[in-house]
């Protein structure tokens, strides 16, 4: 009998141990997953500035082409990439409202 609360002292001491070290590895996948959402975001967030201001570019281009020629299609062209930068800003107000119905955002 003298034996058994010998191990549960064993046991008792190995998890004192071993658990600190349970502890940074859980926190550390914790970091690591959290790291991955921040950085997917930021990813996301450069991705979607970069459309706008290739699109914002485009736009003042076509607007300067139609100015000087007065062509229709350098007027839709305008319109077309126009529409990317004013979506953009739809966007954020709908989303800042905190309903977003993706209908209206595709719209």
């Amino acid at each position: 009998m003298p034996r058994e609360p010998r191990r549960w002292r064993q046991r008792y001491v190995l998890l004192r141990i071993v658990w600190p070290f349970v502890a940074v590895v859980v926190l550390l996948a914790l970091l690591g997953n959290a790291s991955l959402y921040v950085m997917s975001s930021v990813r996301a967030y450069v991705g979607g500035e970069g459309l706008w201001s290739k699109a914002q570019k485009a736009a003042i281009g076509s607007l300067i082409e139609y100015a000087h020629s007065r062509d229709e299609g350098d007027y839709r062209r305008y319109v077309s990439a126009i529409a990317v930068t004013l979506g953009d800003r739809l966007g954020t107000r709908r989303s800042q409202e905190g309903v977003v119905r993706l209908q209206q955002l595709h719209a």
